[in-house]
Formats: structure tokens, C-alpha cells, sequence
């Protein structure tokens, strides 16, 4: 009876084996057909930009990697970004101030090329869920954020004239108005740094199996762009 019954375990036995390899193998291959799996490793190049404050233009160049961590079918990857972005103010801009007690206008131009650049970087830490042509992801940076300022002048000129209740607008005087006094004020400089934590969320749309359509969103990521699979 017992030896009847051990061809039966072993037959037991090399089935089970055969469907746990042939599910395991479906995995594997579903796996491959992802966008984004283990081991993946990719290369964005991206561009941010819009408009600050009234004058000011921004491009922001960003560039960023990521790694799908071993043992993880793809869901965590581990990565670094970088940026840089500068701004400026080519125009000049007027800031009028009005002392009522002495009747006393005060007019401040930027004539100087005033500029801002700023320079990010951090280590990326994301979660994807990838299909055969889209990888959708979220995650968050930590970074260290660098920002410089060069010096600008300020032209400071003062008039005189009839009393009013209400400052001047863009640099509007009363008719009687008169210049007493003219000269130049320059802003120094400065740089500062600070640590930055920034979430983000994101798409790929693969082109090919290689290439990919970006857009991501974030506090200090956001860009769209380009990506490559190598």
C-alpha cells in the first residue's frame, strides 16, 4: 500500500512543482513586459519655467535618475535629481513712496539687471505601478537648495511738491512737482542655502521601449520632459 501510494506524492509533488515554476515563470514574463521593473534604470531631462513676479522670466533645466531596487518587482526605486534655474528682471520697475509731512516724493528704478539663480539637488525616493506602456509613480526628495543673487542699482529720485492724501501711482507726480535730489543705491548681493523636502508625483509614457514622454509634479521637481531606459 505504501509503495502504491509513494508514485502517487511524488507525481503530487512534480505537479505542484511544474505550477508554482509556470505561474512563477507567467510572473516573470508579465514582469518584463512592464514599463518600469527591478534593475530598470533611467535618465529624465526635463524643463520647468513660467513667470514670476511682473518682469521676471524663469527656465528651469532639471535632470533625474532612477533605479527599480532589487527584490522589489519594480515597485521602489531609488534615485537623484538636480536643477538649475535662474530669473531675471531685464525691464526695471519703479516703486513710488509719498511723506506727507514734508510733501515729500521719493521714486526707487531698478536700471540694474537684477538676477536669481538657483541651484537644487536631492536623493529620490519613489513607488510605480507600471503597465506595458505607462509607469505611474509618487514619491518624495530630500535636497539641499542654493540660491544666489547678484547685486543691482536703484536709481532714488526726490521731488517736492503740492500735499496729497494719496501716494503716487507708477511714478505719477502732482503738476508742481519739482526734482530736489537724485542719486544711485546699490543692492548687495547675497546667497543662502537651506534643506528641502519635496513630494512629487509623476507619468512616463513609453514611445518605445526605451523613450519616454514625462511630466511630473511637485513642490521643487515639477518639468516635463524626456526620459531613456538603459
Amino acid at each position: 500500500m505504501q509503495n502504491l501510494r509513494k508514485p502517487f506524492i511524488i507525481r503530487l509533488a512534480y505537479l505542484t512543482m511544474a505550477i508554482v515554476c509556470t505561474n512563477y515563470v507567467s510572473i516573470l514574463a508579465q514582469d518584463e513586459q512592464k514599463a518600469f521593473k527591478e534593475g530598470d534604470k533611467t535618465l529624465s531631462v526635463g524643463v520647468g519655467g513660467g513667470m514670476g513676479s511682473l518682469g521676471y522670466s524663469q527656465v528651469t533645466p532639471s535632470i533625474s535618475f532612477d533605479y527599480g531596487l532589487p527584490g522589489t518587482r519594480g515597485i521602489v526605486s531609488l534615485g537623484g535629481f538636480f536643477s538649475y534655474s535662474q530669473v531675471k528682471n531685464p525691464y526695471g520697475s519703479s516703486y513710488p513712496s509719498y511723506n506727507n509731512t514734508d510733501s515729500l516724493y521719493t521714486i526707487y528704478k531698478n536700471v540694474g539687471d537684477q538676477r536669481k539663480q538657483t541651484i537644487t539637488a536631492g536623493l529620490r525616493f519613489g513607488l510605480h505601478y507600471a503597465t506595458r506602456k505607462w509607469d505611474l509613480y509618487a514619491g518624495a526628495m530630500i535636497g539641499y537648495q542654493k540660491t544666489f543673487v547678484d547685486e543691482y542699482s536703484n536709481t532714488v529720485e526726490q521731488y517736492k511738491g503740492s500735499p496729497s492724501t494719496i501716494p503716487p501711482f507708477y511714478g505719477i507726480l502732482p503738476t508742481d512737482a519739482k526734482l530736489i535730489n537724485k542719486g544711485t543705491v546699490t543692492q548687495q548681493g547675497y546667497n543662502v542655502g537651506q534643506m528641502i523636502f519635496s513630494p512629487y508625483v509623476g507619468t512616463k509614457y513609453y514611445v518605445t521601449k526605451k523613450v519616454s514622454l514625462n511630466l511630473e509634479v511637485g513642490q521643487y521637481t515639477g518639468n516635463v520632459g524626456i526620459g531613456f531606459k538603459f
